[in-house]
């Protein structure tokens, strides 16, 4: 299920159909946390919360990121942006 979601989340997003994307990735975070693709739509649903200006959601999500998939590679892309957005 975490990879149809995932694949659902992309082709939404490819038709600019951002609230089935984020749903999607959001379903495969809250749902499917152990998956592979769990930090991938973590990470994914983080960009599209910054573009939408919920900048507080989409740091929230960084730092989950950052504590519950640490050794991922969103990881380190997680903790460079939350160093980048620092006051």
């Amino acid at each position: 299920a975490p990879a149809v979601l995932m694949r659902i989340g992309t082709a939404a997003h490819a038709r600019d159909n951002e609230d089935l994307a984020l749903a999607a990735w959001m379903a495969v975070v809250q749902a499917h946390p152990h998956s592979p693709q769990a930090p991938s739509a973590a990470l994914r649903a983080a960009r599209l919360l910054s573009r939408r200006g919920k900048n507080e959601d989409a740091r929230s999500l960084l730092q989950l990121l950052t504590t519950r998939w640490p050794d991922t590679q969103e990881a380190l892309t997680a903790a460079r942006v939350l160093k980048e957005r620092a006051p």
